[in-house]
């Protein structure tokens, strides 16, 4: 086999807070159990088509009439899309076209709603370049792009986006990606994961914001008291958590609840 790099959308994902997690997990068994969930998680957004007792199994269960096309989602998947997670961090992903960018993004949103619904916060950037990506091994300068992204510019809890992802984006005759993300007042564009600026906003949406609040708030509260910096990062998220209540509450013209 002749390994070379392909064009890859990737994403590079990092779990923040995680070795103090860790560390209170030895003497808090509900802290443990944030530690494995929260660890748990990327691992059943992989991309299961390439588990082939889970493809067989999903066929069995479609119309013979349709099993074709749906076996050949699956192949196309298998083919395009990987996922790896090592410890805290995630990496995603897809060939460097539209159809890819779009995957690499719902996986994200996926991955980073659950982990909020534990109360733990994500940082990550997503890059476009040179990759190799198979059987667990990820290596190329879009990776280093990504990692840089989330560790030298990203700072609060947020998936930047490079320009080049963007122009990929704005490739995409199918889907309009332009409700994806949000431009930050510094300049930097981040991947709406809460959906600010989703077509339509649901009761449902406002009660899994509510949860995340709550989830969220004793993190904030404890680390206002001695980490000023980790209290930032807290602050930025609730901000922007706000702000998308307020959005959903005016379009469901539901009044703020004290």
């Amino acid at each position: 086999m002749a390994f070379t790099y392909s064009p890859r959308i990737v994403a590079f994902l990092d779990i923040l807070g995680f070795s103090e997690l860790v560390t209170r997990s030895v003497a808090e068994p509900a802290v443990f159990a944030t530690v494995i969930n929260s660890l748990a998680i990327p691992q059943a957004y992989g991309f299961k088509w390439d588990d082939a007792a889970f493809s067989s199994d999903v066929l069995q269960k479609i119309d013979v009439e349709i099993r074709p096309v749906v076996a050949d989602m699956m192949q196309k998947s298998r083919e395009r899309n990987r996922l790896t997670a090592f410890s805290d961090c995630v990496a995603i992903s897809s060939p460097a076209d539209a159809d890819g960018a779009s995957a690499v993004l719902q996986q994200i949103k996926g991955i980073t709603g659950n982990l909020l619904m534990l109360g733990v916060l994500v940082r990550g950037g997503i890059a476009v370049g040179n990759l190799f990506h198979e059987s667990g091994i990820i290596v190329g300068p879009a990776l280093i792009e990504a990692y840089k992204l989330e560790q030298q510019v990203a700072h609060y809890p947020r998936v930047l986006v490079s320009p080049a992802v963007l122009d990929v984006l704005r490739n995409d005759n199918v889907r309009d990606n332009s409700r994806e993300f949000i431009r930050d007042v510094d300049g930097m564009v981040f991947v709406d994961v809460l959906g600010l600026n989703a077509a339509s906003h649901t009761p449902r949406q406002l009660s899994l914001l509510g949860q995340i609040r709550k989830q969220l708030q004793p993190h904030a509260d404890r680390a206002s008291a001695d980490r000023p910096g980790v209290a930032s990062k807290y602050a930025w998220f609730l901000t922007y958590l706000d702000r998308v209540v307020d959005r959903a509450r005016g379009a469901l013209n539901e009044p703020e609840k004290m």
